[in-house]
């Protein structure tokens, strides 16, 4: 058996390697990554930084990925194969749905215009150090922060030493943290929300919705203009959009894996009625109630063995 990805922090020297620090914003629906210079102070600072993230994944233990897998406190989320991605490179082959257009960027990160103060934006969605001399061997520490500190019009800001001198250089106020590390063959995510909102809750992923409705008609025949109205639903609705791409992630559209007799089966066992999800022999996909045919589909709904309550997985919410 293959044996699951996991992060490993003694793979990384931070101590070594050239430092990039970068900002990335948003422009449309474009992100757009600039690098900062930084002093040398700043820099073992950024550096220091970067250690205590591997310590805290030390002190953890990885969660392997899956579609409907959550962290809990004293475990991060190992994601394998998302990796930074090389300008003359390409994202490895994996069955993980993730947005790649930040690794693209971070993986260019040395070769980003320098931001100039005179260029400094409103705002930044994101910073990350890069560090590394060999472009293949890079990792990237990322934090979903806005580092710039704005000051409003008309504000005295100072700085106290023997006595109070006025700033009035444009303020960058770093976290003493990391959200995820990226690099050693995957991605190590200390917090499971800045994941799903970087790689997995973007419009290119939601651009994907097609592809996954595709994936299973080829396996499942959907009655009238349901594949049509699947696809309207899960692009209005991002929680439904989940979880068809759970569906597809968990390899159930695969042909031949799932048939007609198995849907209808499973409804009787989990006490749905079976003409809500099946007419002849095609899927029903319902407007009225969107979420009972994925949920049966990907195996969200199940049954207490002692109480025999029936409950939808995640919340634990019973079902009438």
């Amino acid at each position: 058996m293959k044996k699951k990805w996991a992060f490993d922090p003694e793979a990384v020297d931070v101590n070594e390697g050239a430092l990039t620090l970068v900002v990335v914003r948003r422009s449309g629906k474009a992100l757009v990554g600039s690098r900062i210079e930084v002093d040398e102070g700043v820099e073992e600072a950024l550096r220091d930084i970067c250690r205590k993230t591997l310590d805290r994944l030390r002190e953890t233990e990885p969660a392997h990925f899956g579609p409907d897998v959550r962290i809990d406190r004293g475990e991060y989320l190992a994601v394998p194969d998302v990796s930074l991605i090389l300008p003359s490179g390409v994202a490895p082959q994996s069955d993980i749905e993730t947005d790649v257009e930040l690794r693209e960027l971070l993986g260019r990160a040395s070769s980003l215009e320098r931001l100039s103060a005179r260029d400094l934006s409103s705002g930044f969605l994101l910073y990350a150090v890069v560090i590394g001399d060999d472009p293949s061997d890079r990792h990237a520490f990322v934090r979903k922060a806005n580092p710039r500190s704005a000051v409003k019009p008309g504000r005295l800001v100072t700085a106290f030493g023997d006595r109070l001198q006025r700033i009035e250089q444009q303020l960058f106020v770093l976290d003493d943290h990391f959200d995820l590390v990226i690099g050693s063959g995957g991605l190590a995510a200390l917090s499971q929300a800045v994941f799903e909102q970087l790689f997995r809750d973007t419009e290119i992923m939601m651009k994907r919705i097609p592809v996954y409705v595709k994936a299973l008609t080829s396996t499942l025949v959907l009655s009238d203009d349901g594949a049509d109205r699947l696809a309207e639903q899960c692009l209005a609705k991002p929680r439904l959009a989940k979880k068809l791409r759970a569906l597809y992630e968990n390899r159930l559209l695969r042909p031949g894996k799932i048939t007609i007799a198995n849907v209808r089966a499973e409804a009787k066992r989990q006490g749905v009625d079976p003409a809500k999800v099946i007419r002849g022999n095609k899927l029903v996909f319902d407007d009225d109630e969107p979420n009972v045919l994925l949920e049966l589909l990907n195996e969200d709904l199940y049954t207490g063995g002692l109480s025999k309550t029936r409950y939808r997985a995640g919340s634990k919410t019973k079902r009438e």
